[in-house]
């Protein structure tokens, strides 16, 4: 049988990240018709607005004059009633997870997570106050915080798996030595894919990270000085407030 592989990675990094992010077990693999990877799939979908909104990302003075919405209602009410449910049942049973969503809500409930010292360190003003103040989160930004987490991290993950996977495919020798690698290191870890195991496939880092430069997961990365800044050995001046892009393809095939 035909497997569509980059299905099957869309389907395993959602679930991965529903946990982490949401916990939630969507089981979105075995379950085809999974109601949050449907909706959820449809964010990455390339449509005319999602243009429009790359057009304006270049443009970012306009995004304060024309009134935009990011995500379209129906999405984000879905992903708002499932946070809320999903908060206010863990706040009422008092349950506990080892995940992004546990740590939001910590938030919420006015728990620190860190040292006095460190807190406050790299925060903007804004957040400074809220955490001076001691404010909790609302549902809302924790929303938010978790469909940062999601979009960051779905469509990235899943399309270096489909990548390296090809090139794995189109370049059988490189799998085999891979698979060899994987074979043994795995063999002194008793069969489980630990971090120290991880840590003892150099070859495994080497394809991954080929996989990176040759498919860019972003094209290009948007940044801002935060300060005046002249760059070395030359007369250029970055000013603060300065929107500066970073041209990764190009860097990444640059001979």
């Amino acid at each position: 049988p035909v497997l569509d592989v980059k299905d099957a990675l869309t389907r395993f990094t959602m679930d991965i990240i529903a946990t982490c992010a949401f916990g939630l077990d969507i089981n979105s693999l075995t379950d085809k018709d999974c109601e949050f990877y449907r909706v959820c799939e449809t964010v990455f979908r390339p449509t005319k607005t999602g243009l429009f909104f790359q057009t304006i990302s270049m443009l970012p003075f306009m995004a304060n004059i024309i009134p935009l919405r990011l995500m379209v209602s129906d999405i984000s009410d879905f992903l708002t009633k499932i946070v809320r449910e999903t908060v206010e049942y863990r706040e009422k049973n008092n349950v506990v997870r080892n995940d992004f969503l546990d740590l939001l809500i910590k938030i919420r409930q006015n728990k620190s997570l860190l040292d006095d010292d460190e807190k406050l360190k790299g925060h903007s003003e804004t957040e400074k106050k809220k955490i001076d103040d001691k404010e909790g989160l609302t549902i809302e930004e924790i929303t938010a915080q978790a469909f940062i987490f999601f979009s960051a991290g779905f469509e990235t993950a899943s399309s270096t798996m489909t990548f390296c996977l090809y090139e794995l495919a189109y370049n059988p020798e490189t799998q085999d030595k891979l698979y060899r690698e994987i074979k043994e290191v795995l063999a002194k870890h008793g069969g489980n894919s630990t971090y120290q195991a991880l840590q003892e496939m150099p070859y495994m880092d080497q394809v991954v990270n080929e996989t990176l430069r040759r498919y860019a997961s972003l094209s290009i990365l948007n940044r801002t000085c935060v300060e005046t800044y002249k760059v070395p050995d030359s007369d250029l001046v970055l000013e603060k407030g300065l929107r500066i892009t970073i041209p990764t393809y190009a860097l990444h095939h640059d001979p």
